[in-house]
């Protein structure tokens, strides 16, 4: 594999575990099982959101809300491993 592409799979792998822990997280502090006023979850959840927030963001304008669950994650996951499938048949 290309030294780009793989770098770029790799930053995309890191993100996709990143959203993953940002959803469960979020769930979590939702569900009152974690302490959000905990300083550690705190520092942690607010360094993800905003990272994450903006691209997330982009994709609520377009996807709405379906009985109060947000299909943006997932979609940003599906497409964040579409991407890397097809940059992994290219470069790979």
């Amino acid at each position: 594999m290309h030294p780009v592409a793989y770098l770029v799979d790799t930053l995309l792998s890191i993100y996709n575990v990143a959203l993953i822990t940002w959803v469960l997280l979020g769930w979590l502090i939702a569900m009152g099982i974690v302490n959000r006023y905990n300083e550690f979850v705190y520092r942690v959840f607010s360094a993800l959101s905003r990272v994450l927030n903006p691209a997330v963001s982009v994709l609520r304008r377009y996807i709405p809300s379906i009985s109060g669950f947000d299909f943006s994650p997932l979609i940003l996951l599906v497409a964040i491993s579409f991407f890397r499938y097809a940059l992994r048949y290219y470069f790979g």
